[in-house]
């Protein structure tokens, strides 16, 4: 089997379309089965380096065992989700749902992982079934991020870098669907404690068990293949006020949940998401605008179709989620490294 690539959309390789032409007798040969082999492999990260996304359409995988076998064919060794913020399920060895945040919420764009010391080389999605009204996915170049920001900034970002701050319930609720028992799979204080040591996490546990958790990282990373900075961060997604996202978004029950928030013990004045420089200086939000409008420029939306297997570099492609209706179901995967030979150091 042969692959005809093309740009899915006009005027952007993002993502680049991988279709299947049939090839004599080996036109029904599986996915799975033709990235077996050395050279296919190689021809997959090439490809994945020169594009940066792609979507593999044709193929019909749909389901969480082919999809976890495409991977394996590929020699893509997947991770777990340490710390991670978005409520997933798993269906497989370290297949999981992709985010079950609530539908009527839009994700914004981001690389995922990027606010933490562990992090995926690529992220792979497929296609289950997509929803009937809205649940695209927006994609952003993240080198080309980098370059649509004023140097200054840049400079300040990276000389500064970013103090992420979180607070986690016991108890998962609609603005807060991630619990710590949950993020770090265990309910036992000590064995948290241990995994945020592990990570360069600081933890402080508050009266209703809930619990703050604070981290420093890098706003700007450079590629592990090609050595290309890019712009490599949450802050902006974390310095959003929570509670006033949701109400703009037209979330239900935001206003309720936040005066309750806002009365516990364990609020105080803190926000549910909080980004800071490292030094603990404040960051003016329209700084954090400048960062979105460029991320707004470079980004491009597509649709989903069922079987649609979707490969990103996770340091130049972010990604995002649009609010939806009826039923969205797409499955995720984090792909510790595609760069070959040990495990990346994190940093």
């Amino acid at each position: 089997m042969d692959f005809q690539l093309s740009p899915l959309i006009p005027g952007s390789t993002l993502p680049t379309l991988v279709e299947p032409i049939a090839v004599g007798e080996r036109g029904d040969v599986p996915l799975e089965v033709d990235l077996a082999s050395r050279e296919r492999r190689r021809w997959l990260r090439d490809a994945l380096r020169e594009h940066g996304a792609l979507l593999f359409r044709g193929f019909d995988i749909a389901d969480p065992e082919r999809f976890a076998a495409v991977l394996a064919a590929g020699r893509l060794p997947l991770m777990d989700y340490p710390r991670g913020t978005s409520p997933r399920t798993p269906v497989g060895e370290r297949i999981y749902t992709s985010t079950e945040t609530r539908p009527d919420v839009a994700i914004p764009v981001h690389t995922e992982m990027s606010y933490g010391s562990v992090y995926p080389e690529a992220v792979a999605f497929c296609c289950v079934s997509p929803s009937p009204v809205g649940g695209a996915t927006p994609l952003a170049d993240m080198e080309r991020v980098l370059g649509r920001l004023p140097a200054a900034l840049v400079e300040e970002f990276e000389r500064r870098r970013l103090r992420y701050s979180q607070v986690v319930p016991r108890e998962a609720t609609p603005a807060l669907p991630k619990s710590w028992p949950e993020m770090f799979g265990s309910s036992d204080r000590s064995e948290v404690e241990a995994v945020c040591r592990a990570l360069g996490i600081e933890a402080t546990w508050f009266g209703d068990e809930s619990l703050r958790i604070r981290n420093t990282a890098p706003a700007v990373r450079r590629h592990p293949v090609t050595g290309a900075r890019v712009w490599f961060n949450q802050g902006d997604i974390f310095h959003v006020r929570l509670f006033d996202y949701l109400k703009k978004q037209g979330a239900a029950g935001a206003a309720d949940e936040e005066a309750r928030f806002r009365t516990d013990a364990a609020a105080g004045d803190q926000e549910p998401y909080w980004c800071t420089f490292e030094d603990g200086g404040e960051i003016d939000d329209e700084l954090f605008g400048i960062v979105r409008r460029a991320i707004a420029e470079a980004t491009v939306v597509f649709d989903w179709e069922r079987g649609d297997l979707l490969l990103l570099d996770n340091f130049r492609v972010a990604h995002g989620r649009q609010s939806f209706e009826g039923e969205r179901r797409i499955l995720a995967a984090l792909v510790e490294r595609v760069s070959g030979g040990a495990t990346a150091t994190r940093a």
